[in-house]
Formats: C-alpha cells, structure tokens, sequence
C-alpha cells in the first residue's frame, strides 16, 4: 500500500471529522442562544435575569472559539434589527463590545443615531476593532447635534482616532459649551502631535469652562510627550502653565508633571518653588517632596522649614517623616523648638521615623513640661522611638532625671514592653515622689512576669495612698493572672495574707484573691465574712461580688438575709445579682427564680433596675412576662422597657406570639423613640 495517499487519506478524514464537530458545536451554540435571546427581547428591568446570565456565560464561553462567536454575534444582531425592549437592546449591546466585529456596523449604526438608543450602540462600538469603525462615527458626528454628537466625541476619543483631531479643534470653539468641552476632553485623550498644537493654539482662545478643560487636555498632551522621551517639550508646556494666570488645579498639576521630568534637578526645582513668595504652589512643592527619587537628599529642602508659615511647617514635617531620610534630623529638631505647638507636635511625631537614642530626653521633657495637647504626642514618639540603643538611653537616663522626667521615663518603659526594667522599677515604685511610684507600679502591671509576683505583693501590702493601692491591687492581679495554671494564681497572695496584720493591706489582699478567682481562696473569704472587724467584713464581700463564677452565691444570699449592716446588705446584694447573670450550668427557669429571689430582697431602685437588667439576657416568655410587670411601675418603667426590647430581639423567633403581646404594651406606654422604633421594627418583622 501507498503509505503517502494513505496518510492522506487519513488526514482528509481527520479534516472532515473536526469541520463537522465544530459544525455541530455552533449549531448547538445557535439553539441555545436563538432560546434565550427569544426571552431576553422582552426583558425589563427588575425581571429576572437568569436568561441574561445564561446569555453571558455563552459568550464567555465562546472566547477562544471564532465560530461560536460568528453564530452568536448574529443571533445577537439579528435581535437588535427586530422589535425588543430597550433593556434587551441594552444587555446585548453590552455583549456585542465583547466580541462583536465591523459586521455589527450596518446594524448599530441606525441605533446610533437615534437618541434613545445612541447611548448603547456606542457602548458597543467604542470597544469594537477597526478602521470602518471610527469612520461610521466620524461621519454621524459631522451631522449630529445635541448629546448624541457630544456621546459620539467622548466615543471617538476613547478609541484614540486621531483622523478626528482636526474637527475637534473646530469643534472647540462651538456655540455650546458641552460640545466644545467634550471636544477638548477628546484631544487631551488622543494626545498626539496635532492635538498638542491645536490645544496650545486654544489655551488663550477660549474662556472659563471650555479653557479649564483646555488646560487640562494640554497637560495630557504633556504628560504623553514626557512619557515618549519628548522631555523638552514636556518641560516646556508643564513651565507654560506654571504661570499664575492659570488656575490653581492646574498650576499644581503642571508643577507634578515638571518635577516628574526633572529628574537629579526635581529637588532644586523644589527648593526654588519654596523660596518664591507663591504661597498656593509651596503646598504642592512639599507634597511632591514625597515623590522624588529614594536617593536624592531633601536636606537642603528641609532648610527652608524656618522659611514657611505654620501650615507649610506642619506639611513639610510630615512629608520629611514619610520620606525617612535621617539627613534631615538636626532640621526637625529645631522645629520642636517652634514657638507654635502644632508645629512641635509635628517635629515630635516626625521623630518616630526620623528620630534616634539620641532624643529620648528632648522627648521626656517635652512629654512632662510642654502644653498639654503636645504631652500626648511626644510620650507616643517615645514609646515608638527606633533604635537599639533607646531602651538602653532611657535607663541610663532614669538614676540623674528630675522627678518629673523621670516619671515619664518609667512611662515609657512600660509603652516600650521593656521587659528588662522590671528590677529597676521595683525599686522606683518605692521612691520618695508620688507620681514616680505611681508610673512604676502602672509599668510593672504590664512587664512583670509571674516569678516577680512575691515582690509585688510586697509593694502592695507597703504603698502609701489610695491611688497607689488600687494600681499596685490591678498590677497583681494582671500578673497572677500570668500564671497558667489558675489553681496556682493566687498561691503568692494566700502565703503572705496570715502576716498581714494591717487593716488596709488586708482588705486590699481580699480584693485581690477576688479578681483572681482561684477557688482555692475561698475557704479564706468565707472565714472573712465573719471577721470582728467591718472593714474586713467588707472587703470579703467585694471580693465573693467580683467573683467569676456563681459560686459564691449563697455566701452572698447569706449576708443578704444575716447581716445587721445595711452597706453589707447593699454590696452583697449587687453582687449576687451580677454572679446570677454569669455562666452556669442553671436552666433559664432557675435563672428567673434567682433574679425574682433578689427582686423580692431588693429595697432600692438601684437593685430593682439591676435585676431587670439581668433579666434582659434570658430569652424565655417567662422573662418578657416578668419583665412587663414593672411597666406600670414609674420608677422602673424606663429600663423595664428597655429589657424587653432586648429580650423581644431573642424570643421573636420562636415565640412570636408572647412577644407580640409584650411590644404592643411597650409601643402604647413608651415615651422613648428609640425603644419605639425598636418594638415597631421587630413587629414588622415578625408580620413578614
């Protein structure tokens, strides 16, 4: 056999084969689409648009394949040349501009120049490939009027037709204004040789509106010529409009376009804008001062600071600060010596990038001595300071610094997480000054660990005011709780509290083993309550109140019904109803029967609106029902309104009826709007 006219053979059969398979995908590709489209020509805005999303999936589908997108692109205008919605007419445009040819002219173009429909035939061909293309819209523009020749402008511009350069420069000089502006818009897109030297011949030919968008066309133009290497003529127009008879927008502009082509000069260009008496372009010139190359110094630039009113001050520095350039140090810190404070502000917060080891005590100062409204900004650069050698400044400065300074050096020990202070701190906490201890002790509750725990409860059991005990109270806590194990947390303070004869340190180590949680406490905070001193007593009683399980709610139920002091009913009242409302393992219905308890207990308003409050959390009819009950009760009426709202948000689901009844009751007796918005909301709600 001849293995040549075999293969032959073969391969025509192959050919054959492939034709009629891409013949059988397009036919399929005809059905579905002539299916959809069947339904899309009667498709209305808010209809379903399942059909359009079908639609679309076809011809993404249909990228790669070119005779897919043939069958598709004249099913689609075989639609458009038949009667069908606008909203049809729209998606199909919409789908031509993904694949549509110059076939679609004869079928767009009549839509073209109808205005009605102009809008999306432009849609389409805007995105549509060939010469044909821009000559059918040049030949509609030339005689269109009104928005249908402005859409066409704006489309010719889009496709960068640079055949319609000439008519759009007499279209410049127009009678209508939105004409002769889309005009410019057009030339400034298009942006090449002829477009350049009609819009330069236009700068002082038109007026206002039209001129404005002039300009800024004649800056694109710019922009394209400093972007094709045409660098002098770009220079040129860009120094043109620097000029002070234009705008500001489009003198600042022309100042960005220059600076970007001044490359190693950008920097003395900017210098030189900074030494003018033009007082509007200095604010562009510092924001480019951002913009220039990484390399390039802004030392000299900085030099100027002392040249400029407060507001260039404060825009430089912070454009000084973004660039990073640590050349410029020596300069922001003489700006912190600024006789305005927000221009201090800045130069202190141009320091958290810019600033070294060297500033630590500058910035102290100024966080202890300065205003007020500049304290805050400098302790903040120094706990952001960079810099190895910072935390090792601030405690080397710590030992000599007047009182004051050093009290917000041991601030910023603790902002910085230097946790290698921790020794030095214990013994500042006991310095002779009131606010150098205080700091101290606020360092150490963030930086101790637990194996300094003895040491601060030590401090406690010693500190000399109120306010230093309630600090060092928190720092033991905060580091108890360090500890992983919680049956281990509060072992430190239970060691030392039977030594502790003192009444205040006492009652502070009760507190604390309150906070702390650890069970192991209880036993000794039981044995507190029956103490002979009141004080004592107390303090035992926060302590079980900050409890953070309900395990000691019937120590508290206890002193409710036992004690003779009415401050001890009181406290152990408001802490029973807070340990109702935690975690447990009680059912809803037990919960309501502890808050009814403590209703019943309760003597004051206080603990009455505390109980409705807890309430509020329990999502039952049993809760709402209770709940409405102080409706009519004027002392408690607002936050019974307010409970309910809230537990209607959690029962409307699944109990839809209870809920209704009790909003009804709150919409006809409220006065809030807010509580009355709310009711109404959920109401409608439950309707739907």
């Amino acid at each position: 056999m001849n293995l040549k006219k075999s293969y032959s053979r073969f391969g025509s059969t192959v050919c054959v084969a492939v034709l009629f398979l891409f013949s059988y995908v397009s036919a399929d590709v005809k059905i579905q689409a002539e299916n959809l489209l069947s339904v899309i020509k009667n498709y209305d805005y808010g209809q379903s648009r399942e059909p359009l999303t079908q639609f679309a999936e076809l011809i993404r589908n249909s990228i790669d394949s070119p005779a897919d997108k043939q069958v598709l692109e004249t099913c689609m205008l075989n639609m458009l040349g038949a009667e069908a919605t606008f909203a049809g007419k729209q998606f199909i445009c919409q789908q031509l501009s993904l694949i549509g040819t110059e076939k679609t002219i004869p079928t767009l173009e009549p839509l073209l120049k109808d205005e009605k429909t102009s809008d999306i035939a432009r849609y389409a061909l805007e995105r549509i490939p060939g010469k044909r293309v821009n000559e059918v819209l040049r030949t509609a523009m030339s005689k269109a009027r009104g928005k249908i020749r402005i859409g066409i402008i704006n489309t010719l511009g889009e496709r960068k037709d640079s055949e319609s350069v000439a008519a759009f420069g007499k279209l410049l000089y127009d009678a209508d204004k939105t004409t002769a502006i889309s005009a410019a818009a057009a030339l400034g897109k298009i942006a090449d040789n002829n477009s350049l030297e009609i819009l330069a011949e236009a700068v002082d030919r038109t007026r206002e509106e039209v001129q404005l968008a002039v300009l800024n066309s004649y800056l694109k133009c710019a922009d394209a010529q400093a972007n094709a290497g045409a660098v002098a003529q770009a220079t040129s127009i860009y120094q043109t409009l620097l000029g002070d008879k234009y705008a500001l927008p489009i003198r600042s502009a022309a100042l960005h376009g220059l600076v970007a082509v001044s490359g190693e000069n950008a920097g003395k260009l900017i210098q030189q804008m900074l030494a003018k008496k033009d007082e509007p372009l200095k604010a562009t010139a510092i924001m480019l001062v951002r913009d220039l190359p990484a390399h390039l110094s802004v030392q000299d630039i900085a030099a100027y600071l002392p040249t400029l009113d407060v507001t260039g001050k404060v825009q430089l520095l912070t454009a000084l600060q973004d660039r990073k350039d640590f050349s410029v140090h020596d300069q922001v810190i003489k700006a912190t010596g600024d006789e305005d404070v927000h221009v201090r502000i800045a130069a202190y917060t141009a320091l958290t990038t810019l600033g070294n080891e060297q500033d630590v005590l500058l910035l102290a100062t100024a966080a202890a001595r300065g205003e007020a409204i500049e304290k805050e900004s400098a302790r903040e650069t120094l706990a952001l300071l960079s810099g190895a050698k910072v935390d090792e400044t601030i405690l080397a400065l710590l030992p000599t610094a007047e009182p004051d300074i050093q009290a917000e050096l041991i601030a910023s020990i603790g902002s910085r997480n230097n946790t290698s202070a921790t020794d030095m701190l214990l013994q500042t906490a006991t310095s002779a000054n009131p606010e150098i201890r205080n700091q101290s002790i606020k360092a150490l509750e963030l930086l101790a660990s637990p194996d300094y725990l003895d040491k601060l409860v030590d401090l406690l059991i010693n500190v000399q005011s109120p306010l230093e005990r309630r600090r060092a109270e928190n720092a033991v806590i905060a580091v108890a709780h360090k500890i992983d194990h919680q049956s281990e947390q509060a072992a430190e303070v239970l060691k030392k509290l039977p030594a502790v004869k003192d009444e205040e340190a006492r009652c502070s180590l009760l507190r604390v083993l309150g906070n702390i949680g650890d069970s192991n406490a209880l036993p000794i905070l039981r044995a507190s309550l029956s103490d002979k001193n009141e004080n004592i007593q107390k303090a035992a009683i926060q302590a079980l109140s900050d409890w953070p399980t309900s395990a000691p709610l019937n120590d508290l139920l206890s002193v409710i019904n036992n004690s003779k002091n009415e401050i001890h009913q009181t406290l152990a009242l408001r802490g029973y109803i807070r340990l109702i409302g935690l975690e447990s393992d009680r059912n809803d219905s037990q919960t309501i029967q502890l808050y009814l308890k403590a209703m019943e207990l309760a003597q004051h308003a206080n603990e009455k609106k505390m109980v409705l409050s807890g309430l509020s959390n329990v999502r039952t009819p049993e809760a709402l029902k209770l709940t409405a009950a102080y409706l009519s009760d004027a002392t408690l009426k607002e936050e019974a309104e307010v409970a309910l709202i809230r537990i209607a948000g959690r029962t409307r689901g699944n109990f839809p009826a209870e809920t209704k009844e009790v909003l009804l009751k709150v919409i006809k007796s409220t006065t809030n709007k807010e509580v009355m918005e709310d009711a109404r909301r959920y109401l409608e709600e439950m309707a739907k």
